[in-house]
């Protein structure tokens, strides 16, 4: 099993997310008859921004190990930098279980559904299907209201399937895929964007 946790604990001063792993290695943490022991934590990106923790999680004598990771500069209502790290995150996700995987946030729209969506696009694509990141968001959205607040979020998914796109040679980096990275920057550095 994977958690991935794409938000703080605090942000602005405000409770997003209950502490509810320990997080030094060798640090345990009591749930009524749950025993939970974070048995090792890495940094997984040089700017510190992602950190996998494997946790033994036992109930008497059942145990299981857990692998979570957490981005936590992806502001609430925004986007993180769109460099290959959520890509990196993914893989790794995959690469470590193959389910179930949890995604969370602080509300589990915003920035949960903009990585649900990127992973279900990247799945449908691996598995050499045509896929529609429009249409994925809709299905979404039937499923959990607002899945994808902003028009950034949506605008990151099409960047990072883009990206993706051409780091396995699927597409070819053209002066149009320029301009749209850089107009991607631009409009995503603005701060806020539009709800969708």
């Amino acid at each position: 099993m994977a958690v991935l946790q794409l938000c703080k604990f605090v942000e602005k001063d405000q409770e997003k997310c209950a502490i509810y792993y320990p997080r030094t290695a060798g640090e345990e943490a009591f749930f009524r008859d749950i025993r939970v022991k974070c048995t090792s934590v890495q940094n997984l990106s040089t700017q510190g921004k992602v950190i996998q923790r494997i946790f033994s999680i036992y109930r008497g004598n059942l145990g299981k190990d857990v692998y979570h990771l957490c981005v936590d500069d992806w502001p609430d209502h925004g986007v993180p930098e769109a460099d290959t790290t959520l890509l990196h995150v993914l893989q790794k996700v995959r690469s470590c279980v193959n389910r179930p995987i949890v995604v969370h946030c602080s509300a589990g729209i915003g920035r949960t559904g903009t990585m649900v969506a990127i992973e279900n696009v990247l799945e449908t694509l691996m598995s050499g299907k045509e896929v529609s990141i429009y249409d994925v968001v809709i299905r979404m959205r039937q499923e959990r209201a607002h899945s994808v607040q902003r028009e950034s979020q949506y605008l990151l998914i099409t960047r990072l399937v883009l990206e993706y796109l051409v780091q396995v040679n699927q597409y070819p980096k053209t002066k149009e895929l320029e301009a749209f990275f850089e107009e991607y920057e631009k409009v995503t550095s603005q701060g806020g964007s539009q709800r969708i």
